[in-house]
């Protein structure tokens, strides 16, 4: 079974998901897997397109370099169904975040489902969410199959006092953290300005990630920052190596967002065994279904002084701290269990005739 992936490898330094997904999947030995581009597509033979994040290609600033993006990549859709080869998305969003051609992004995003013969949902949330954004969906083949762990992709060898030392934190520090990297919809902005109405002088908000290019979203963070010595920045790319040292430094793992369908940052920080507190939106409610309310925290509305007090005196409470670190992973959150189940699902679209799946089947 040859698949082409996009992306497959190449976005391993940004979000190493698909890297871990295919790295198993290349396990199975009838499996080969290539990056989806023009000489690929054109002079390859296989069997399965396998997409992840359309949206990024349907949505981008105004320009000729966008215009040449969008219209490769619908060709190159035209051409993928011309060969007879089946479409797998795997829906990790709705629609991009920061819309700038809502309109345009729409029509390609429709086009593209029309073309689409398998999809791929991350939770059961996410599956409802999606076909009724998108009613077409309804007549895929489809499949739950979870966003896996990231405990392959970054050694965890540091501990929590080496870890606060190397950060300039103290021992006895509560430490929030958000990482990941910083866009609008990630609401960094208010975060801070929650925290810094905190009174205690015990606590520390550490924002590590690159800040988006953005109409001052930096420079104001970076002002809201320099009015709280509590607040410390890290806007930058956080390597493979210190992702772990940021995470064992923290006590709670805060992620704002204004909207969200999937949050690898929260699987990031579940994987290490950091509790999460999450908006109820999207699809944050499974992942506390999956992982426990111990662990993953939610609220509802805007987040608070007064709930993100209450979640981290909870974690932070006599006895929490020995049930934190590399806590057990469900067993579908294990990439060789994801790896069978994708490959079951590829052998499932490419059958003739009727699904012999239960839509949105956990496989």
């Amino acid at each position: 079974m040859n698949i082409l992936a996009n992306p497959a490898f190449r976005n391993a330094h940004n979000n190493p998901y698909n890297l871990l997904l295919y790295s198993h999947l290349l396990k199975i030995s009838s499996v080969k897997v290539e990056e989806f581009n023009w000489r690929t597509l054109l002079t390859g033979k296989h069997s399965i397109v396998h997409i992840h994040w359309p949206d990024h290609v349907f949505n981008g600033k105004p320009g000729a370099r966008f215009f040449v993006r969008l219209m490769s990549m619908l060709l190159k859709m035209v051409v993928v169904k011309l060969k007879g080869l089946r479409v797998v998305w795997t829906v990790h969003n709705l629609e991009s975040h920061g819309r700038v051609h809502p309109r345009l992004e729409l029509w390609c995003q429709c086009r593209f489902i029309d073309a689409v013969d398998g999809v791929i949902h991350l939770t059961d949330t996410g599956r409802v969410l999606a076909e009724s954004k998108y009613p077409a969906l309804v007549l895929k083949k489809s499949a739950i199959i979870f966003h896996g762990h990231y405990r392959d992709a970054y050694p965890n060898v540091i501990g929590k006092a080496v870890a606060r030392k190397k950060l300039g934190l103290g021992e006895d520090d509560r430490v929030v953290l958000f990482i990941g990297m910083v866009r609008p919809y990630k609401n960094v902005e208010n975060l801070i300005r929650t925290f810094s109405a905190m009174v205690s002088t015990d606590l520390r908000l550490v924002v590590a990630g690159v800040a988006s290019i953005n109409s001052g979203l930096e420079r104001n963070i970076r002002q809201l920052a320099s009015e709280d010595s509590r607040v410390s920045l890290h806007l930058e790319h956080i390597s493979s190596d210190d992702i772990t040292v940021f995470l064992n430094a923290a006590d709670l793992v805060v992620l704002p967002y204004l909207d969200i369908l999937n949050s690898g940052s929260a699987i990031l920080a579940l994987s290490f065994g950091r509790p999460v507190l999450v908006p109820q939106i999207g699809a944050m409610t499974d992942l506390q279904c999956r992982f426990g309310s111990h662990r993953v925290h939610l609220y509802q509305n805007e987040l608070s002084p007064q709930i993100l007090a209450t979640v981290l005196d909870a974690v932070t409470s006599p006895g929490t701290e020995a049930e934190a670190g590399r806590q057990d992973m469900p067993m579908e959150y294990e990439w060789d269990h994801i790896a069978g189940q994708t490959f079951s699902f590829y052998t499932n679209v490419l059958s003739p005739g009727k699904d012999s799946l239960k839509k949105g089947a956990v496989l």
